[in-house]
Formats: C-alpha cells, structure tokens, sequence
C-alpha cells in the first residue's frame, strides 16, 4: 500500500525552518527536512515505518548557486554511504 504524506511547515521570524512529512495512515513523522535562511533543504532525514531514523543526507552549498556543492549521504548508524559533488559522479562506500 502506498503512503501519502501530508507536509506541515514550522516557521520563525516569518521564514520557514523545517518542512515535516507525516504519513496520511499512521500520522508517523517519515520525512524532516530543515532549512538555511535562504529556503534551501541543508538537511534531510528519513523515518522508517517505525518512526526510527533511517537515512540522513547533509546538503552544502556556496553563495553562488541553489544547487548544492557537496551531498552527503549516512545510514541510520552514521556510516558515510555516499557522496557527490557538484558536477561530478557520486562516490559509493561500502
């Protein structure tokens, strides 16, 4: 069975500083995305069935471009999975 989720923004200063996605079933947090003062996505974490973490990516960026420079992608451990850099191919780690 496929899942929708519902998203809710949490906003301060009158500038959105997260982005949460709830499963429409089971009302379980599946998706937190934070972001910089530009409304770029600097982090994004995802939620097993459970409500349990189960992937990171860490975004970063310059000030030239809303692409990010570097992506960097962890398991739920905190291993380093992958990672890539702007205009370059990814790097997998085993």
């Amino acid at each position: 069975m496929d899942d929708e989720l519902i998203f809710e923004q949490v906003i301060k200063a009158g500038l959105p500083i997260r982005r949460i996605g709830k499963s429409k079933i089971t009302e379980i947090i599946r998706l937190e995305c934070k972001l910089d003062e530009k409304g770029r996505e600097i982090e994004k974490i995802y939620y097993n069935d459970n409500g349990l973490l189960s992937k990171k990516m860490i975004y970063e960026y310059d000030d030239k471009d809303r692409r990010p420079l570097l992506t960097s992608v962890f398991s739920s451990e905190g291993k380093l999975l992958r990672k890539q850099e702007r205009g370059k191919r990814p790097e997998t780690f085993e």
